[in-house]
This record gives structure tokens, sequence and C-alpha cells, in this order.
């Protein structure tokens, strides 16, 4: 029999922690370590028991979500972190992919969904819930122009950089692309500067969201299921810009 895995919690509403606590405590793939009510807390705990999942409240005292969640990468790497919140705020998937976070979890979700997407989250899908998808502000400035531009530059992105640009599109490490791909890290991290430079984009984070935005990499996990060995096939195009968001 599989054990379950560890899970820290922290959440400083008490209500709501406590309900956290009664609803995943009930499920046999879980296996709830502590409960903690700011992010410092958690740091000290997951530090000593390194914890399979860390589900992590966004506003916390002390130390936020995103805090957290970076420090969490330095005291507990292995440590699948999903973000819990409310709000859907501005610039919340920009800095929650820039930090290498595994989930981002509205507290609008139906309670028994939850433990099914920390589960999901722990073995290796990215989970983003639909209300807390990417808004349109997150890509830097001239939105419109920027996307065609973008879509332009993907149709004349080399072959040899498209697996690694799906790999980006997940938010990787360049570790972790370079595991995926059996390519060395210093070889990771010349191919993402070199997709920067061909796609125009300035940041990791911002190529990580328009792709994503063209469907890059969500799916990849499916296709290499599949036996499909180019997650991202020659001449693959983004969908231009719409009114529609």
């Amino acid at each position: 029999m599989t054990a379950p895995l560890t899970l820290l919690i922290a959440e400083d509403d008490a209500e709501l922690r406590a309900r956290l606590i009664d609803l995943l405590g009930r499920h046999s793939g879980l296996d709830i370590i502590a409960a903690v009510g700011d992010g410092a807390a958690a740091l000290d705990i997951a530090q000593d028991l390194q914890p399979d999942i860390a589900l992590l409240d966004v506003r916390m005292p002390v130390l936020d979500g995103i805090s957290t969640a970076e420090r969490l990468r330095e005291l507990a790497p292995g440590v699948v972190v999903v973000l819990y919140t409310a709000f859907a705020l501005p610039d919340l998937c920009s800095r929650a992919l820039a930090v290498g976070v595994n989930g981002i979890l509205s507290k609008d979700l139906p309670p028994e969904s939850l433990a099914a997407n920390l589960l999901a989250a722990y073995s290796g899908t990215r989970i983003i819930s639909p209300a807390l998808d990417a808004p349109p502000s997150l890509v830097p400035a001239s939105t419109t122009d920027g996307n065609s531009a973008f879509a332009s530059a993907l149709d004349r992105l080399p072959d040899r950089l498209r697996p690694v640009l799906v790999e980006l599109a997940q938010a990787k490490s360049n570790r972790e692309i370079a595991k995926s791909l059996n390519i060395s890290e210093g070889s990771a991290r010349t191919y993402v500067s070199q997709i920067l430079k061909h796609l125009g984009c300035s940041s990791r984070t911002e190529v990580a969201i328009r792709a994503q935005r063209c469907g890059i990499g969500a799916d990849a996990g499916a296709r290499r299921s599949e036996g499909d060995s180019s997650p991202l096939p020659p001449g693959a195009r983004c969908p231009r810009a719409s009114s529609e968001h």
C-alpha cells in the first residue's frame, strides 16, 4: 500500500484552517503533518519535516505565501508548493511562476476537488484555477502588437529550441529543463537565453505567460505519454490576439 503524501498547511484564517484540516484529513492519500498560521512558521516546519506538499495562503502575516514559496525552494527543495487565494491579484500568476510554484488554487474551488488538485500538482501537473488565469496586464505593454510580434517570432523559432520552449512554458528551472531533455544545465541556460532573444522577451516569466496563452506546454505531458518526441512540432503557430480574453 502506498504511503499517503505528507501535507503542510499554512493559512492565517483559523476557521478556514480548521475546515481544511477536517476536509483534507479525511483523504486517504494525504497526511497532514502540520497546520500553521503564517509563512515563517511554515518555513520552520518544512525545514524540519520536509513535507511532500505545502498548501500556502497567499496573504499571511509575517511572511506572505509567495515569499514563503521562494524560501521553501532553498529549505525544502523537494516540496510541491501550491498557493491558495481568495483574490485574483493582478501580478499573482507572474510572481508565482517566477518562484516556481506548482499550482495556484482559488478558495472558491469546490471543497471536494481540493485534494484531487493537490495530488495532481504532486504528480507533475501545473494547476491554476480558471478564475486566477493570467490577466492581460501580465504581458507587458502594447499587447496587440506584442502578441502579433510574438506569434511571428514563434513561427521562426529554430526547431532545436522548440522542446526547450515547451519546458520553459511550464515555468521549469534550467536544472529541470536539463534533466527533462537530457542536456547539460549550461546548454539549457544557453538555449533559454536564445529563446528570449528570438521571441523578443525580457524575462523567463514573460516567455512562460505568452507561450501558455498560445497553448504551448499545457499538454506536453499528454503528447509525451503518446510517444511524440517533438513537444512543439516545427511550424507550430501561436494564435493571433483576438478581442476576447
